[in-house]
């Protein structure tokens, strides 16, 4: 039995079934089962079979088991140059989708892009929502004297926004320190002092109270300074590496 005849939706036999005023009646329109029955003639059930985006895609387990992402093209090679039978054609995405749609332990399918850690325009936007108009700082609101708790999966402490050269004690184990420039306390407690390239929590501190040094002492104008630059920050850590 192929995909489509499983796929009621989308299936030749169930439509044939159907007199023309059944299926004008029906949820589904004649223009609706002809679209997704051709996509998947073109797609998996082509002479193909859709074999090169099968054998490369990569299926990541999300949430301890209860969810997985699946990447079409991990290498971004499969578009050059175009191979019908890889995720460059579309029917195969479809393909893919019809696919998963049918089995029963599926609750829900969504697309989703790449992220990617942006904080330029974070300043301007919460203050204006004006295009580099911060009105905020123009009135000398920066969060001096401010200590920020951010609780996340992790935080890059050498990075230039958060790097501190200076200091009197240490920040980890329960520790305290006042004097330093950015991070005050590092609550490693459940976890540890690591974030990954790029991390989340990284970003949401920086995001929050960011602000650059390249020594570690002195600061400078950052790309990416936070929308608190002048304030500190406390941070819970509440992942580990290899979680």
């Amino acid at each position: 039995m192929t995909l489509s005849e499983v796929f009621s939706i989308t299936s030749l036999t169930a439509a044939s079934r159907e007199s023309p005023r059944q299926l004008q009646d029906s949820k589904y329109s004649e223009s609706q089962v002809e679209f997704w029955t051709r996509s998947l003639q073109d797609g998996v059930e082509s002479d193909h079979h859709c074999q090169h985006m099968f054998d490369t895609l990569e299926v990541i387990p999300r949430f301890e088991g209860n969810s997985f992402e699946i990447v079409l093209d991990p290498d971004g090679k499969q578009s050059m140059p175009y191979d019908e039978s890889s995720a460059s054609n579309v029917n195969c995405v479809i393909s893919l989708i019809v696919g998963l749609a049918v089995d029963p332990h599926v609750v829900d399918i969504g697309v989703g892009g790449e992220l990617k850690n942006n904080n330029i325009r974070a300043q301007w936007i919460t203050q204006s929502n004006e295009d580099e108009y911060r009105p905020f700082f123009s009135r000398g609101l920066k969060g001096d004297g401010q200590i920020v708790a951010v609780s996340d999966g992790g935080l890059d402490a050498d990075s230039c926004y958060f790097q501190d050269d200076g200091g009197d004690g240490s920040i980890y184990d329960g520790n305290w320190d006042f004097s330093r420039r950015k991070i005050v306390n590092y609550d490693n407690t459940f976890a540890d002092n690591y974030d990954e390239k790029n991390g989340h929590g990284t970003h949401v501190a920086g995001t929050i109270a960011g602000k650059k040094s390249t020594n570690g002492k002195d600061e400078e104008d950052g790309e990416a300074d936070g929308i608190a630059p002048n304030a500190k920050i406390s941070f819970f850590d509440m992942a580990k590496q290899d979680s």
